[in-house]
């Protein structure tokens, strides 16, 4: 059953707020602005080293066979990254011969779900009223209810979870490939889960009946009860009465791991191991991919790689900046938001004012940022910034021809 309250925050109280968070927007303006900056820098950087490396990247033709010749040289290979270890889950003792082996723990509890809704008052001002709704599923820890809202909900997970369990991993240190040996930042690169059957051992099956017994599940401490607190699952293992009724504090847990594969890697040669390449310009090259792939193509994809995160930032750092001016000029539309319709147009021009300047903003701090690494980018997108300014400035000039004539006509009439 859902529960409400209402907020309801007066006029001069606004304002309030409204002045209090102009410096604050000042400072999102500004924060906005350094993001574009550092990252038009960032790209241009990114570009450069990827451009110096391939440049100087030689194939390492046979992982089998060293060769010293390469020893401090940019290369690219393909091989099968192997190892000999078998990793190990502490607690549950399941084990594999893998490159990285992990357990993820999940619990059922009850969890709060909180929505707003803002509404006009009659004579100006808003009401926010403020549900919270609560409902069961399964979550990464487990959820302390007695911070919920509602009163009536703070004792719904008070059973807590089954077993203080949380997510584990581990990586081999020993990778092989061919003669060479991978270093834990090409390690950490290889992908691949795939789920590993949950064969606990007797042992592992004893202990695990022990926790729960500990715990309170079952009531009875007998060995048998095990067999109903726990199912194994394919590649998981449900602690429960019953995984097609869930009751709350039930966990379930499932493990994965990443197999020894054929991966292709361009990385400096450091004696039998590798290191990343630095660049002229300080940037750091070496990267490893799954399965067989090209030079070119391992280049074209960091390319793509780092085109992906420069739009994200991009968008971030012109959101920050809109979002800056529109809390410095928010006093303006609370000024007369007790008059219901200019209020509303006058909050519709503000905004469209805010998203106008701040994208021109934008484009303009790119454009300068690019007109000393790219003079033809940085000139055009600077024109388009530009162009930006001069719309606005028609559309105002425009806004005040259409209420002069207005004006003439009303007097006329």
């Amino acid at each position: 059953m859902p529960s409400f309250e209402k907020i309801s925050p007066d006029w001069f109280g606004r304002i309030g707020s409204a002045f209090g968070g102009m410096n604050f927007g000042l400072l999102v303006f500004l924060l906005g602005t350094a993001l574009l900056w550092w990252n038009e820098g960032d790209v241009a950087d990114a570009d450069a080293a990827l451009l110096e490396a391939q440049s100087l990247t030689r194939e390492l033709i046979d992982i089998n066979k060293p060769d010293a010749s390469l020893n401090g040289q940019l290369v690219h290979a393909v091989g099968f990254a192997d190892t000999p270890e078998m990793l190990t889950d502490p607690f549950f003792k399941i084990s594999a011969r893998a490159i990285s082996l992990s357990r993820k723990v999940e619990f059922h509890q009850w969890t709060e779900e909180s929505g707003t809704e803002t509404r006009a008052k009659p004579g100006g001002g808003t009401e926010s009223v403020v549900s919270h709704s609560y409902r069961k599923k399964w979550v990464s820890a487990p959820v302390d209810s007695t911070r919920f809202k509602d009163e009536a909900a703070r004792s719904y997970n008070a059973g807590g979870a089954l077993l203080p369990l949380e997510d584990y991993e581990a990586k081999a240190v020993e990778v092989n490939f061919g003669v060479y040996r991978l270093p834990a930042f090409l390690i950490q690169s290889i992908r691949g889960y795939m789920p590993l059957d949950a064969a606990l051992s007797e042992a592992a099956r004893v202990e695990l009946t022990r926790r729960l017994a500990a715990a309170g599940r079952p009531a009875s401490r007998e060995a048998s009860a095990e067999l109903e607190y726990v199912h194994i699952q394919g590649n998981g293992i449900y602690l429960g009465a019953s995984p097609a009724v869930p009751q709350v504090g039930d966990m379930r847990v499932t493990f994965r791991t990443i197999k020894p594969a054929h991966v292709s890697i361009i990385a400096r040669v450091n004696g039998d191991t590798f290191e990343p390449f630095r660049a002229a310009g300080g940037k750091s090259i070496g990267m490893l991919s799954m399965g067989t792939l090209s030079m070119d193509n391992m280049y074209g994809a960091a390319r793509e790689g780092g085109s992906f995160s420069t739009w994200a930032l991009r968008f971030l750092g012109g959101f920050l900046i809109v979002a800056g001016l529109g809390m410095t000029l928010a006093p303006l539309s609370l000024a007369i938001a007790c008059i219901p319709v200019l209020g509303a147009l006058i909050g519709a021009g503000v905004g469209m004012v805010c998203l106008l300047l701040g994208t021109a903003w934008s484009l303009a701090v790119i454009s300068i940022a690019w007109l000393s690494f790219r003079p033809l980018i940085g000139g055009v997108m600077l024109a388009l910034a530009g162009a930006l300014i001069a719309l606005r400035h028609v559309r105002g000039r425009a806004r005040k021809a259409a209420a002069a004539q207005a004006q003439a006509s009303a007097l006329q009439g």
